[in-house]
């Protein structure tokens, strides 16, 4: 954890910079002429204050910011802090200084690049491409590439509009390695592997549904949800 003569050098230079921005700021903002006087208290706890304390979070080594402030930050640092607000309050103040703080440490506190540079390598929850291309059908495994790719088409997330174009953007989205069941890839997707029931084709499109909205495409969504509608209507 940091010390009360580090957590007051970090107060001390957000609070520096947070005058200086909105004595700045306040310059080019336009008045609105709307007859009504307007809020100008200051919260309780100021914007460096939040600022200090969302930067001594990052530094402490903990987790859970809810746990850091509950925990730590209003059982022992009470005197660096005198006027601490609840939680929930200070969740919506660190919003308010969202800015000001990428701000400060954007301008101020960015060190010096030394050449060696560190990238998060946490894990993100997606399917494997070739995963994605393949489901479980009542006849056995069947390969769905090519009506998951025509979503991406149809919805214009892919921009390829002849068969020549859907190749070349599918062999550099999948890969060489599988090849799509039909070379002229339709935009519309229920064109490609049409060649089963319509209740079978209704779980298909559930499963591919459930694949886009773990990665939110939200265009492609609304489409497979009207054309699921239209197969369910006649399964």
């Amino acid at each position: 954890m940091l010390t009360v003569d580090e957590v007051t050098e970090i107060f001390y230079l957000s609070d520096e910079f947070s005058k200086e921005f909105e004595f700045t700021f306040k310059k080019h903002l336009l008045k609105a002429d709307i007859g009504k006087r307007q809020r100008n208290k200051p919260n309780r706890l100021s914007n460096s204050e939040v600022m200090t304390i969302l930067i001594a979070f990052h530094l402490s080594g903990m987790r859970n910011l809810k746990h850091f402030y509950l925990f730590y930050v209003c059982k022992h640092m009470e005197q660096e802090f005198p006027y601490l607000v609840s939680y929930n309050r200070f969740v919506e103040l660190q919003q308010q200084v969202a800015l000001l703080l990428v701000l400060f440490l954007k301008t101020c506190r960015m060190g010096t690049c030394t050449g060696i540079s560190f990238i998060d390598s946490t894990a993100l929850k997606v399917c494997h491409r070739e995963k994605i291309l393949k489901c479980y059908a009542i006849q056995g495994k069947k390969q769905l590439g090519d009506r998951i790719f025509g979503y991406l088409l149809k919805s214009e997330l892919l921009q390829a509009y002849t068969p020549d174009e859907r190749l070349t953007v599918w062999n550099q989205f999948i890969g060489n390695n599988i090849a799509p069941s039909d070379a002229k890839l339709h935009a519309n997707p229920r064109l490609n592997r049409s060649r089963i029931d319509n209740l079978t084709l209704a779980e298909h499109l559930e499963s591919i549904l459930d694949f886009y909205n773990e990665i939110g495409l939200e265009k492609a969504i609304a489409i497979i949800r009207k054309d699921i509608a239209k197969v369910s209507a006649k399964a």
